[in-house]
C-alpha cells in the first residue's frame, strides 16, 4: 500500500466508511480497475467507499470490464437495495399540442368547427334540456374541456424526435471498438494483449476524431437554423434552439406552506419557524 493507499484508509476510518471493493469475493479479474497504457500492469486504485449504517444495504461489487469508454480505467459497479418509504406527489404534466397544425386553413377551420360543437355538447346536462350552473367554476370546466378535448382530436400532442448527431458511420466505428476491446480482455499472452491494445488505440482515436467532427457539424447546423429563425422573427424556434444548445433547466423554488397550505403574506421569520 502506498502513501495514497494510506490515507484513504485513514479518511474511511475517520468517516465510519465500509471500502466495497475488499468485502466480495472476485477473482482477480473482476477486481482490477486499472489497466497501464501498455497493458502489462494491472491493479486495484479505484474504491466505492460507503458508510457503515447503510453497509448491509450493499449487494455486491465488481468491475465490469465490457463496459467500453475509451479509457484505462474499468468501470466499478456496486449494487445496493434500499428499502425506503417515501411520500412523492405524482406531477401531472401539461400536455403540449403541435399548435403548428393551425397555420394549415383546413386544418384550422376543423378545429373552430369542433370546437363549436363541443361547446354547444357540453353546455347542455345529458337530457339536453338546460344548460348547466353558470357559476365561475362551471365555465371554466367547460372552457378548459372543450378546448382540450378538441385539441386532442384535431391536433394530437407535440412529437419530440430527439436528433442524433452521432451517424451510422460512427457507431460502426463505436462498436468496432468495442470488439476490440474484447479482444484485450480475453487476450491469453502478453503479446496478444500488446497487440489488441494497439490496435485498440487507433480505433479509440478514430471514434473521438468522428465524434467531434460530427459535434461540430451539428452545432453548426443548429447555429445556420438559429440564423434563419432569428430573420424570420420565429421566436419560438429560436428559444427551442437556444434551450437545446444550453442544456439548462430552470430550477422551480418550491416555499414551505403553512398548515393552510397558504403562501400569502409569508416572511423569512414564518418560513424559518415552519421548517
Amino acid at each position: 500500500m502506498n502513501h495514497n493507499g494510506e490515507l484513504f484508509v485513514d479518511f474511511c476510518s475517520l468517516n465510519d466508511l465500509v471500502i466495497d471493493g475488499t468485502l466480495f469475493p472476485h477473482k482477480e479479474s473482476h477486481k482490477v480497475t486499472w489497466r497501464s497504457p501498455n497493458g502489462s500492469v494491472e491493479n486495484q486504485i479505484d474504491h466505492i467507499a460507503i458508510s457503515r449504517r447503510w453497509r448491509e444495504t450493499l449487494q455486491d461489487c465488481r468491475i465490469k470490464r465490457s463496459a467500453d469508454v475509451g479509457s484505462d480505467h474499468y468501470l466499478l459497479l456496486a449494487t445496493c437495495r434500499v428499502r425506503l418509504t417515501a411520500c412523492r406527489k405524482m406531477e401531472q404534466k401539461t400536455p403540449e399540442y403541435d399548435v403548428e397544425r393551425l397555420k394549415d386553413p383546413d386544418t384550422k377551420q376543423e378545429f373552430l368547427l369542433t370546437l363549436a360543437n363541443r361547446f354547444d355538447a357540453l353546455r347542455y346536462n345529458l337530457d339536453g334540456e338546460e344548460e348547466v350552473d353558470e357559476e365561475i367554476k362551471a365555465e371554466w370546466s367547460i372552457i378548459k374541456e372543450a378546448y382540450t378535448s378538441t385539441c386532442e382530436e384535431v391536433l394530437g400532442k407535440v412529437k419530440r424526435e430527439k436528433k442524433e448527431w452521432m451517424s451510422q458511420d460512427t457507431w460502426l466505428k463505436v462498436e468496432e471498438r468495442h470488439n476490440l476491446k474484447s479482444n484485450i480482455d480475453n487476450s491469453r499472452t502478453r503479446n496478444q494483449k500488446a497487440n489488441a491494445t494497439k490496435l485498440y488505440i487507433k480505433a479509440n482515436r478514430k471514434v473521438k476524431r468522428s465524434c467531434r467532427r460530427e459535434k461540430r457539424k451539428w452545432i453548426t447546423d443548429i447555429a445556420t437554423k438559429a440564423e434563419e429563425a432569428v430573420s424570420k422573427q420565429d421566436m419560438k424556434t429560436l428559444y427551442r434552439i437556444t434551450k437545446t444548445l444550453s442544456g439548462r433547466r430552470r430550477e422551480i423554488n418550491k416555499p414551505v406552506q403553512d398548515k393552510a397550505a397558504c403562501n400569502k403574506g409569508r416572511t423569512n421569520e414564518t418560513q424559518g419557524r415552519d421548517w
